[in-house]
């Protein structure tokens, strides 16, 4: 018979151990930070509209967007269901489709700037 975890480590509780690093983080980073890590953040862009924040929530995943999310820790850029056919067809690399390409490109940058990535 296999033995039980206690749940410990090192004699103390794993979640005190989480508790305790995710403080220490929370300390040594600015305001900023640490509202990324309690609430990460969702960047949509759009051929429409300027990027701007949306919910984070299922709803804003769309065919046609690009999405930035920064949890702090990680960085995710989401591509649409059509705006991926796009991208995998390669228009972004054909004449007639500068303003794809920059829709592409706009997010990556934007995380660049911000030192996300």
């Amino acid at each position: 018979m296999k033995p039980r975890s206690t749940g410990k480590v090192s004699g103390i509780a794993q979640n005190w151990v989480a508790y305790t690093i995710c403080r220490h983080i929370l300390n040594e980073e600015d305001v900023n930070n640490s509202l990324i890590m309690i609430q990460p953040t969702l960047m949509s862009y759009t051929f429409d509209t300027a990027p701007q924040p949306v919910l984070l929530d299922s709803v804003s995943i769309k065919h046609d967007v690009v999405l930035l999310l920064d949890t702090f820790f990680h960085i995710l850029i989401f591509h649409g269901e059509l705006v991926a056919q796009w991208r995998k067809q390669g228009y972004q690399e054909q004449e007639g489709y500068e303003n794809f390409r920059e829709l592409l490109e706009t997010p990556v940058a934007d995380a660049q700037v911000n030192k996300f990535i």
